[in-house]
């Protein structure tokens, strides 16, 4: 999958695609891809010359499992350069191993769990902090405030204990 992709790109023709996956919660998200691409495509340049093509798929609900055959799908193609979303750690992080292998950019929107960048890949990125650093940041601004005791109430599964 890999090289087909590369050997496309080497090709140095037709839209530049880009997957988006579009969740209930991500209106405003795929709205500015699609802004972006609207832009870049007036352009007279575009990108690199050609045209930028977004492929905005719906999110499957039941997380990694009623994904995976979408990933491998996108995975698969060799004209996809991008995909941007899957906004759960749960599914963001083994999608991060299929895409990373077949030399796809992503970019996470929303996943915050820190192993989603631990392992130093060269074509997965993340848009939000890791929950470290959330954590860090919230510290620091009750710090600010002066706030000597804070509550942090949260689910009780590994994503939000890594916060709290």
């Amino acid at each position: 999958m890999a090289s087909d992709r590369i050997n496309y790109a080497r090709n140095n023709s037709g839209d530049i695609k880009v997957v988006v996956v579009r969740t209930a919660y991500s209106d405003a998200y795929v709205n500015g891809a699609k802004l972006a691409a609207e832009q870049i495509n007036q352009r007279s340049d575009k990108l690199l010359g050609r045209h930028l093509r977004l492929d905005i798929r719906p999110a499957d609900k039941d997380g990694f499992v009623g994904s995976r055959n979408k990933i491998l799908n996108i995975a698969a193609d060799p004209k996809v350069v991008a995909v941007l979303g899957h906004d759960s750690s749960s599914v963001a992080i083994p999608a991060s191993v299929f895409y990373e292998e077949c030399k796809l950019i992503f970019i996470c929107s929303f996943a915050t769990a820190q192993s989603f960048t631990r392992h130093d890949f060269r074509y997965i990125f993340r848009m939000v902090p890791s929950n470290p650093v959330l954590a860090d940041q919230t510290t620091n601004i009750a710090e600010t405030f002066g706030y000597k005791k804070m509550v942090v109430l949260h689910a009780r599964d590994n994503l939000n204990r890594e916060l709290a």
